[in-house]
């Protein structure tokens, strides 16, 4: 009836009044049924207890996206009969009006929910009403007000992407596109796009992007509240189980951190987004850090002092290195801890958090960057839970194009790009606590390793007075009776096993290489302090031989190179006369020296049996070209 009583008025020339009945009839329609839907799904008196009871528990989104369906099921309907009977141009306006209704019925719908959420909304992470609220309400209001955006943002594009399908197809000559262009369109104030004719920033957008003030404030809250009491309160160390490394807070943590990136990211919002990437930084750098930083200052005494004793390292228990009365720890009435012992009592649980923090960091920082990806790579792709292909396609006849097509994609290349760039950026901020951390984890397995190496020093004494100047019956009886290297690697797998055992494998092999870095330089100080006869080099080339083939086999990485320049002395010194010296220093031979030439002078000099002319002959051959 509305449709023929409208077209009365295009004969007269008068078919911008028709079509504006049109959308007011349309709009009174929208309103009631939109009435109902509210008053139905959000207000609690006069329903009944079997409707509460089947109700979700995110009515504000719920009744939001009602709305969407019932603009998206009229415009399936009226399409293709309104540009038929009034035209085109005229349902760019028809869209305009279910905008501006859209607008209306969309915010009383978000300034509901900031009602009745109030409450929630306005914590802060040091307000005296939040610490001792629980973070669940918080939790819940989060997810709707994240799927209220994420719906808005939806049908936004949605409606823009049924005007553009319909003004790429007028004349841009037409009375329409030149109003648009020249500004006269907006009699009310507000300012219309030249790519779809809707206007730039609806009202309804405008009301969420201000109610999204509170979600980013509240999401820091539950945030740092959530990622607190995982630090200060849950943390405990399963101190029966060694194949648990890592205490809870750090699992708890990452999962909190994710889950508070990931909800942002469903938003639809980038720049929430990209305040609680930047909450996340800030959270890590903080709070994260000097907790950790913490635990490695309470527990290195203890893991120092019960590790003096070197029994200790293959029986090691961490709950010995637990005091009998800790003074960290509150108790009950019984005498019972309030809460659960945590790493700051375990060293090795301490470090082994650190890693894992640094491990799980730049697993955030890719899983985030694919969900940011996924959602806003293309402006197109449909979310979960938005409106269906049906609702998506309304307004598919008359030579429209309908629905969430390429076009939608096309125009939001360029604010996705931008969106990208801001996001990345802030992902530089997790980069930045991602190298703080591993600089501080490589500190810590520094400080284990000299907490460990008190060891293996003494096992070194004996190289220290150990005569290589020796004769073939002297050699023999060294073959029998290892002086030194036998027990130094004995000692050494007592080391490698204990840490094995107590550390992550990253951590293992940092500690490890930075022990062979060391070893290797206090044996080359030792050898350049020595005199050799010919069966002196070939007992340290053979001691230098089995501690690489040792630390070859406990090794994950390649570690040879580490043994370069002893591997160049016991290559040196083993030589049988100095003659075989110029066809290993020759051109030809294709070899790159680690030691300087100063350096292998200083070697051959070491053995006692080379004649001093010849050595002189030796210095002249290694400042030639080949030195150079």
């Amino acid at each position: 009836g509305v449709s023929r009583y409208a077209k009365l008025f295009y004969p007269l020339g008068l078919e911008r009044e028709g079509i504006n009945r049109y959308i007011t009839f349309i709009r009174s329609f929208l309103s009631d049924q939109a009435s109902i839907e509210f008053k139905t799904l959000l207000d609690p008196f006069g329903k009944s207890k079997e409707l509460r009871a089947q109700q979700s528990g995110q009515p504000h989104a719920e009744c939001l996206m009602k709305v969407f369906i019932l603009i998206a099921d009229i415009i399936q309907e009226h399409q293709q009969n309104i540009e038929e009977e009034f035209g085109s141009e005229n349902f760019i306006l028809f869209l305009r009006g279910l905008q501006e209704e859209a607008d209306v019925q969309g915010t009383k719908v978000l300034d509901k929910f900031v009602q009745n959420k109030a409450s929630v909304l306005r914590l802060k992470a040091d307000d005296a009403a939040s610490s001792t609220m629980d973070v669940r309400p918080m939790d819940l209001v989060l997810e709707e007000l994240a799927l209220l955006s994420q719906r808005c943002q939806q049908f936004d594009r949605y409606l823009r992407d049924c005007s553009h399908n319909v003004l790429d197809t007028l004349n841009p000559q037409s009375n329409l596109m030149k109003e648009i262009r020249d500004g006269t369109t907006s009699g009310s104030g507000r300012q219309f796009s030249e790519d779809d004719g809707l206007a730039v920033l609806s009202g309804l957008t405008k009301r969420m992007q201000e109610v999204m003030n509170f979600y980013v404030s509240l999401e820091q809250t539950f945030m740092i509240k959530s990622v607190r009491f995982a630090l200060h309160e849950s943390d405990e160390v399963a101190w029966d189980d060694p194949d648990q490394m890592t205490s809870t807070f750090v699992d708890d943590v990452f999962f909190i951190l994710r889950k508070c990136i990931t909800r942002g990211i469903s938003s639809g919002d980038v720049f929430a987004v990209c305040a609680v990437v930047n909450h996340v930084t800030a959270t890590l750098s903080t709070d994260v850090k000097a907790v950790l930083q913490e635990n490695l200052q309470e527990s290195k005494r203890l893991y120092q002092q019960y590790t003096s004793d070197v029994s200790h390292l293959t029986a090691f228990d961490a709950k010995e290195m637990i005091p009998p009365d800790p003074p960290m720890v509150k108790k009950d009435q019984a005498g019972q801890p309030i809460k659960p012992l945590g790493a700051a009592y375990s060293w090795t649980h301490s470090v082994n958090n650190l890693q894992a923090c640094c491990e799980y960091l730049e697993r955030l920082k890719g899983q985030c960057e694919a969900e940011f990806d996924e959602i806003f790579g293309g402006a197109t792709r449909p979310v979960e839970g938005e409106l269906s292909p049906a609702h998506a396609a309304a307004g598919a006849g008359a030579g429209a194009g309908g629905g969430v097509g390429s076009p939608g994609k096309r125009r939001a290349d360029s604010s996705s790009n931008s969106g990208k760039v801001m996001f990345h950026h802030c992902l530089q901020g997790l980069e930045s606590v991602k190298a703080d951390l591993e600089s501080l984890h490589q500190k810590a397995a520094t400080v284990t390793l000299n907490m460990l190496k008190v060891h293996l020093s003494p096992m070194l004494l004996p190289l220290d007075s150990l005569d290589f100047n020796i004769s073939q019956t002297e050699y023999a009886d060294f073959q029998v009776n290892d002086p030194f290297m036998k027990g130094f690697l004995q000692q050494l797998d007592v080391i490698h096993q204990h840490v094995q055992r107590q550390y992550t494998p990253p951590t293992v092999s940092l500690i490890m290489a930075s022990l062979v870095d060391q070893i290797c330089k206090r044996l080359e100080a030792l050898v350049l302090a020595k005199q050799f006869s010919l069966f002196g080099a070939l007992q340290l080339d053979q001691d230098i031989r089995s501690l690489m083939a040792y630390c070859t086999a406990i090794s994950d990485q390649s570690i040879r190179h580490k043994f370069g320049r002893l591997s160049e002395m016991g290559s040196l010194l083993n030589l049988e006369t100095l003659a075989e010296f110029e066809d290993l220093w020759s051109p030809s031979s294709g070899r790159s020296w680690r030691l300087s030439p100063d350096e292998i002078y200083q070697v051959l000099s070491l053995r006692v049996d080379f004649p001093p002319r010849e050595l002189s002959k030796i210095q002249v051959v290694l400042v030639g070209p080949a030195a150079m």
